[in-house]
Order: structure tokens, then sequence, then C-alpha cells
């Protein structure tokens, strides 16, 4: 797996902290690989650019600021404490972030970039060349056609492409706006190897064939939850009816008024109505022929 550069991914959250959408935190962020490729001497530091006035124009930050746009950046930077006494600006996320805003703030107030304004800045779903597009020519106004750079122009696009692709953008297949050589060819197809994925095996409705000399058992039942719940209520209404105390017939005794029936029937032949009241002396003569037993 490559390694990332972590300014890559510090500079890709400087510019959602200064309120861009991830597409247009991407493509800016693109812009600033194909500048330094992160390199913190460039992102902090001061350099000089051969290809601008034989050298002799000075630029500072990450998309190279010069002339009065660097003058303007470096008086906010200074005011915010994060530029050195030699010109170089402390190294840290406060200063990316500060030069987020500082871009985003150009695009704003800057009348000669309305087109980066309109184009990418108010439209958070930006499409990768568009972007790309804008930016190059209307904000950084870097060599994009390739009028200094010529032919090698070319590598300087599939740079930017590359480190798009790596922060997560899809490049459109085709429809590219710059003569496309074969670096061009390449970062179109570029999947860098920390998004690259294991090709998933195609899904098949089969089951796999067992071997020939083993025999598959079927498959286990798994029980129902329902199931379990009626299980659980039959044992513990098995497990009351266990612990139920059933009256033994020795246990009976007969109360008072069927021991009377029983001793008047054998004497009459019939059962009385117990219903009605007992006489005083035979209900005295029964309880004590029940007594003496």
């Amino acid at each position: 797996m490559a390694k990332q550069n972590p300014l890559m991914a510090q500079t890709y959250q400087a510019f959602l902290n200064a309120g861009l959408s991830p597409q247009q935190a991407r493509a800016f962020t693109a812009e600033v690989g194909r500048e330094n490729d992160f390199n913190a001497t460039y992102i902090f530091g001061r350099h000089t650019d051969a290809n601008k006035k034989r050298g002799t124009i000075t630029n500072l930050g990450f998309i190279s600021w010069n002339g009065s746009r660097k003058r303007q950046l470096e008086n906010r930077l200074a005011g915010k404490g994060l530029l050195n006494a030699d010109g170089t600006i402390k190294r840290g996320q406060a200063a990316l972030d500060e030069m987020a805003k500082f871009a985003v703030h150009e695009i704003n107030t800057n009348p000669s970039y309305k087109r980066t304004k309109t184009q990418f800045l108010q439209n958070p779903n930006v499409d990768y060349h568009t972007a790309k597009e804008v930016l190059g020519n209307n904000f950084i106004r870097w060599d994009y056609a390739g009028n200094t750079l010529g032919k090698a122009v070319g590598k300087h696009h599939a740079k930017r492409d590359r480190y798009y692709a790596q922060l997560g953008g899809v490049i459109p297949q085709g429809g590219a706006d710059y003569s496309a050589g074969k670096d061009m060819a390449q970062a179109a197809n570029f999947i860098p190897p920390d998004m690259q994925t294991a090709k998933a095996a195609p899904v098949s409705l089969e089951s796999p064939a067992a071997p020939a000399d083993d025999v598959q058992a079927a498959a286990p039942h798994h029980e129902t939850v329902f199931e379990r719940t009626a299980k659980r209520e039959k044992s513990h209404a098995d497990m009351l009816e266990n612990m139920r105390i059933k009256p033994l017939e020795f246990d009976r005794r007969p109360s008072l008024q069927e021991e009377y029936s029983t001793q008047l029937a054998a004497a009459f032949g019939e059962y009385p109505d117990m219903h009605s009241k007992i006489p005083d002396e035979l209900d005295m003569l029964i309880q004590g022929i029940y007594d003496e037993v």
C-alpha cells in the first residue's frame, strides 16, 4: 500500500474548513499537488519559478502566490501570527487553513475571478473537468495550455489527475480538453494502490460441490423463537402439575352431616333430607354413639 503524504490530507481538510464541499476540496487539493507534490518546503516557504520572467518572481504558499497577491497573503498570515521572521510560513494546520480561506476570499472578492466564483465556488457538485479548467486558467493561472512548457505540460496534468484520484475523485473517461499523450492516458486510468481492492469472486446461486467421498448430512434444524416459547410454556405447566398436592382417600374426613346421613340411612333405610333441622334428641343420640366409637 502506497504511503500517503499527510500534507495532502491536511490540505484537503483545510479546504473543507474554509467551507468548500468535498468535491471542491478534492479538485483544489489536487491543484496543490500539481504545484508542489505536497512538499512542505514549497507549501510553507518561498521559491522562484524558472518559467516566470527568468526566475525573478518569488512565490509563496501552496498555490505559489506572487506579486500583489503574495503581499496580501503575507499581511493576512502576519496578522494571525503565522509568518516567520524570515518570511516563511509557520508550519501547521492553522497556516493551511488560513491559506485556504485566503484563496476562497480572493475568489469571492476579486472581479477577475468571477468565472471561478460562478462555475466553481457556487457549484458544490462541480464536475472535475470544469474545476480543473477554471481553477487552472482563471484562478491559479499556471501554464495550463503549455505555451511555455510545451509537450511537458501533459505530465503536470497527469500529476494533478493522480492526486485527484488518490483523494477519491473519479476522472471521467474521455472528453479531456487538453492534448493527451501517454502520461495523460495512464492518469485517466490510474487507480492508486491504497484504493485498490481485491476483485470479488462471482456470486453463485448453487451450493459448492462436496467431495465425492463426503456424505453431507441434512442441515440441523434450528429451533425458532416460537417453538422455544411453546416448549418453555409446556414445561412450566408440567412442573406445576407435578407440584400440585393431590388429596388422598384416607386424608378425607366426612363432615358431621354426612355421618348423620349415613347412620340414619342404616336405621330407616333411606337418606333423609339433611337440609331440615335434626331433632335435638336424635342429634344428641347420634352424637353420643359417634363419641363412643
